[in-house]
């Protein structure tokens, strides 16, 4: 008996995973067991894996604010960051719990505190990416692939230009 079950238990996984566009009789009925092949995804510490299967519980599910923030989580992982700030704002967008949306908001700040940094380490040791800061800000995050929210957008570009400003005055630029 247990030599079935490990035999079916690979099976629904495939089925689950990559079956294609549409929902298998199999997939349509174990959402929860895709759940459970997601999480260990995750723990596993296999992006890759869980963005596939994440994909699938999207388009089962489309309208669950966890799933997009799984995804969006997942795409933070493996460095599709605009495509993670999509994902976060659809979730957004999606959750009408309170601790939902604050856990969602929190990503968001936390993913634009992070692109933060990087734009000031950019600044500070890319000297291309500086120029190009300073004939167009906006372009050069865009080209580098920086995606804010509009008021942090705003708020990074008054305080970059700033320190550039005091790093040219101050001789280091």
């Amino acid at each position: 008996m247990m030599d079935s079950l490990n035999t079916v238990q690979p099976c629904l996984a495939r089925d689950i995973t990559e079956t294609g566009p549409g929902p298998s009789p199999l997939a349509s009925e174990n959402l929860f067991e895709l759940e459970r092949i997601l999480t260990q995804q995750w723990r596993a510490g296999d992006a890759h894996a869980g963005l596939r299967s994440v994909e699938r519980a999207i388009w089962l599910n489309p309208r669950d604010p966890d799933y997009h923030f799984f995804r969006g989580a997942m795409r933070q992982i493996v460095g599709m960051t605009p495509q993670a700030m999509q994902d976060f704002e659809t979730a957004l967008r999606l959750a009408k719990d309170e601790t939902v949306r604050s856990r969602i908001e929190s990503a968001i700040r936390a993913l634009e505190d992070w692109q933060t940094a990087l734009v000031r380490l950019r600044l500070s040791e890319d000297r291309n990416f500086r120029l190009e800061f300073a004939v167009d800000a906006r372009a050069a995050l865009t080209r580098a692939g920086f995606v804010f929210s509009p008021a942090t957008e705003r708020a990074v570009l008054i305080s970059c230009v700033r320190s550039e400003e005091t790093a040219a005055q101050a001789g280091f630029a």
